[in-house]
């Protein structure tokens, strides 16, 4: 046995990665988190706890499971496997507690327990000893049975290190508790299908420029759209990309609900037109492209201790954004130092669209002037005898014209 604990130092969270395998078995997690793909549902877990990564052997982790499974009758029989193994281990303290919490995230998943672990499977004495309850129902019992894989676990790494980590836990959610009995949960939302937006910026070459006159195209949005078919997705992944459709419902903590209109704090434009402030510097072009997709929002939520007053809130807007994407919410109650100055949220469902423009400019001096197609630009050179077909020769205008080299 000393033998193979020798040889699996580099292998710490591989077996970590088995046991948790084996307890989600006992537990039923997989099943019922993700009935079409047990394995998965565990995997995702020890990715959030970074027990192991997408990139971690698959294949070394079961079969490291397969030998906890080999000559055992029952599942304690599996978890006296386990805790003989983990005690050779020399664990980190990082590593217990990720595993630890891995394991409790199963049972609260699969107890039904709300997300808390309320201190009700645990009990301490003066030196903090760990037991299990009885005379319970049957269902109760069952669920202190379920922690006895952490018992072994305890008792095999040693110092209740174990215990220190769930007793915590019961002391965090606690002061949770506590404060969520002085201040009450309000939910933000919107009350239909919102939008979702996405918008990016850069600069034109001169060169480039050339090129889509020169592609046959009338104007700039059409040699992209012919050109750079991906444009959208790209918009999406690289730009700035969030919600536009603001707020419009309260929930308040009785579950009633209260209309909100925020509409005032909208910007006057959604998108750039002529004469507004430049996005490059002065005398070069610049492309503006934006999707409109539609997508829901998770609620956002807040906490407040006096009772909600819609005058307090407001939206505060991406600072790169030209389109009104909306970065977070802020409520600010002075008089009642009662305030929330962040309050996000996440984007749960995204439907991509083909909806969307390109649009074209020239920082001038006086603002942005848009470039609607090349007809102008091309009768110029008409009238100077230029092949509008010649890239090299529309290059050499458009420096002439607007002297600025690439």
């Amino acid at each position: 046995m000393n033998k193979i604990v020798d040889n699996i130092g580099h292998k710490k969270n591989h077996y970590l990665a088995s046991f948790i395998i084996f307890y989600q078995e006992f537990l039923g997690y997989g099943e019922k988190k993700q009935p079409d793909d047990e394995l998965n549902a565990v995997k995702k877990l020890m990715y959030k706890w970074k027990i192991i990564s997408e990139e971690d052997d698959d294949g070394e982790v079961l079969e490291l499971y397969e030998k906890i499974r080999e000559g055992i009758k029952t599942y304690e029989d599996g978890f006296l496997k386990i805790g003989h193994t983990i005690s050779n281990l020399n664990l980190d303290d990082n590593q217990i507690l990720t595993f630890v919490k891995a394991c409790i995230e199963m049972y609260l998943f699969t107890n039904s327990s709300d997300g808390k672990f309320t201190g009700d499977e645990l009990v301490s004495d003066d030196e903090i000893k760990y037991r299990f309850y009885e005379g319970y129902d049957e269902e109760t019992k069952k669920a202190f049975k379920n922690l006895k894989f952490l018992e072994i676990i305890n008792d095999s790494i040693g110092d209740d290190k174990v215990v220190k980590i769930l007793l915590d836990m019961i002391m965090n959610q606690l002061n949770e508790q506590n404060i969520s009995e002085e201040y009450k949960q309000y939910q933000l939302t919107i009350n239909k299908i919102g939008f979702i937006t996405g918008e990016e910026s850069k600069q034109v070459s001169l060169s480039e420029l050339a090129k889509a006159i020169v592609s046959g195209e009338d104007n700039y949005e059409g040699y992209i759209e012919s050109s750079e078919t991906g444009w959208r997705e790209s918009v999406r992944e690289h730009g700035e990309y969030g919600p536009t459709t603001l707020i419009d419902i309260i929930i308040n903590p009785d579950g009633s609900e209260l209309d909100v209109d925020l509409n005032k704090f909208y910007p006057e434009d959604s998108e750039p037109v002529d004469g507004d402030e430049n996005i490059g510097s002065i005398g070069t072009f610049s492309e503006f492209r934006f999707v409109i997709d539609k997508g829901t929002m998770s609620n956002y939520t807040m906490d407040l201790e006096k009772e909600f007053d819609s005058k307090y809130l407001r939206p505060v807007f991406n600072e790169h954004s030209l389109c009104g994407i909306i970065s977070h919410y802020e409520y600010d109650n002075k008089e009642a130092s009662d305030s929330e100055l962040f309050i996000e949220s996440e984007i749960e469902e995204s439907r991509p669209s083909m909806g969307g423009g390109i649009y074209l400019f020239y920082n001038d001096e006086q603002g942005l002037k848009q470039l609607w197609d090349f007809d102008e630009l091309k009768k110029e050179m008409n009238a100077e005898n230029i092949n509008v077909s010649e890239l090299s020769e529309v290059v050499q205008f458009l420096e002439s014209k607007y002297k600025k080299l690439d």
